[in-house]
């Protein structure tokens, strides 16, 4: 994590593995699914670095205005 006046930049990481995590649109009786979702929604920013040894998902979120005390 690391924080700006404007903006606060997040990561989370994780061992990797087959495939890169995607945006997906779940239907409302799957129980799962909806993550990036969210992220996307909230965030100016997102995406994923890394590769099957180790990958970061970040996403850069806009800060109240007058910025993080």
């Amino acid at each position: 994590m690391h924080a700006q006046p404007s903006q606060l930049w997040l990561g989370v990481m994780d061992e990797g593995g087959n495939g890169t995590p995607e945006l997906l649109v779940s239907r409302l009786d799957e129980p799962g699914g909806r993550g990036l979702l969210i992220v996307s929604r909230l965030s100016v920013a997102w995406g994923v670095s890394g590769d099957d040894d180790g990958r970061t998902v970040w996403a850069i979120l806009p800060t109240p205005v007058g910025g993080i005390q």
